[in-house]
């Protein structure tokens, strides 16, 4: 098993990865393109399992926009505020749209916890804690790369973090985080963290490294929706 840990982070080489009644709808289009209506030919349908407010619509509608844009495809979004439902209008990309579709309505709920017994361990973090997550290189001394994933917390999680770290330093008990309920990682502390930055190693690849520090720095989801309908063109993929 990969011995996985947590330290303070250091000077590296970044990888840079990276309302009326009347209302009915309205559109937003993705700022990454200008999408022409003969340019779609897919679509999904998102609607809201729970009462929302006209706002909180909006604000879904920008996240599974954004979602959207992050897979490179070109999108038009439709928001219906009697329906409490948003449209997800696209081009078919055989590449992208089959995640598109399982992943957009993911809440991306991160969670720090001291302990890796879930049921037990004491909840430190959420995702309002990270102010950023990236993958990072080292270079070795005989030439090769170790990857790590860098963490930064807002200034409020970085005292809660430093209390913790000083708390854990040394011991066996891991700080802990889970990703939709999902544990993805249990680091060892093996000081006390008082600058706001953390790196996470455990001789990663790149794909690995990647993989976690996205789910870290995930954009949440506050609210329960679901998909209602989609219809993807195929014919010409």
């Amino acid at each position: 098993m990969r011995k996985i840990t947590m330290i303070a982070a250091i000077a590296a080489l970044s990888l840079a990865l990276l309302s009326s009644c009347e209302k009915k709808s309205e559109s937003i289009t993705s700022s990454s393109e200008l999408v022409s209506q003969n340019f779609i030919d897919s679509y999904i349908l998102l609607s809201a399992n729970e009462e929302i407010s006209d706002s909180e619509l909006d604000e879904a509608a920008k996240i599974f926009g954004r979602r959207t844009d992050a897979l490179q495809i070109p999108y038009r979004t439709y928001v219906d505020y009697d329906s409490d439902s948003v449209r997800i209008d696209f081009k078919y990309d055989d590449s992208s749209a089959d995640k598109l579709l399982e992943t957009i309505t993911d809440k991306n709920i991160i969670e720090f916890r001291k302990g890796s017994d879930y049921s037990s361990s004491e909840l430190i973090l959420g995702n309002d804690a990270i102010a950023k997550s990236e993958v990072m290189a080292m270079s070795k001394e005989d030439g090769t790369q170790d990857f790590i994933v860098n963490i930064e917390f807002n200034d409020e999680a970085s005292i809660v973090f430093a209390d913790v770290t000083e708390e854990l330093a040394g011991t066996d008990i891991p700080i802990s985080i889970w990703f939709n309920g999902e544990l993805i990682s249990a680091p060892s502390v093996l000081e006390k963290i008082d600058t706001g930055l953390t790196n996470i190693s455990g001789n990663f690849d790149y794909e690995s490294a990647l993989e976690l520090s996205e789910k870290i720095g995930a954009e949440p989801l506050k609210y329960d929706f679901s998909v209602a309908e989609h219809e993807f063109n195929t014919a010409y993929n």
